[in-house]
């Protein structure tokens, strides 16, 4: 992760919350969550996608924060079964991409490149906060549309500056 990344994430969440659009994250800890606060503490709708069935196993199972949300949506309790964890964790991407109109990417790991291919296949626009680390570094996501070679009415956008990022 580089430098002052989690206070340009908190500033994604502000942004987000100035320009009156709604915050939708996986309802999980680390810089998901900073960017839910900010946008929360600014007075934005945040909604958070939980892998639990409920408050209680979210907070309990998946040690997950249930503060800094106007709302957090549940999986059925047998979609994928409860005890499969990793499945749940993965499935709450599908309907969280499904609702947003666009997504941006902060440095990020294999769940984050899940959830930017959902976004690409769903033809959603994906802004790239440049200079967060992880997935973001270099050109690797273009490589990797290119190389998927499938066409997408997706968008893909960069920019080290979080407003500008939002705007665009």
């Amino acid at each position: 992760m580089g430098d002052g990344v989690r206070e340009r994430v908190r500033e994604v969440g502000r942004e987000i919350a100035r320009q009156k659009h709604v915050l939708v994250t996986g309802a999980c800890v680390g810089l998901p969550h900073d960017a839910a606060l900010a946008a929360y503490e600014m007075g934005g709708e945040v909604i958070g996608y939980s892998p639990g069935v409920s408050v209680e196993d979210h907070v309990k199972r998946y040690r997950f924060p249930d503060k800094g949300y106007t709302r957090l949506l549940f999986l059925q309790q047998d979609w994928p079964p409860p005890e499969d964890d990793k499945a749940r964790l993965k499935c709450r991407n599908i309907p969280s991409v499904r609702a947003v109109d666009a997504g941006i990417i902060v440095c990020g790991r294999i769940g984050t490149l899940n959830e930017l291919t959902l976004l690409y296949d769903f033809g959603k626009h994906v802004g790239i906060l440049d200079g967060s680390g992880g997935i973001t570094e270099g050109n690797l996501i273009e490589v990797l549309i290119r190389a998927a070679n499938k066409k997408s009415a997706s968008r893909i956008v960069r920019d080290p500056d979080p407003a500008v990022l939002v705007r665009k």
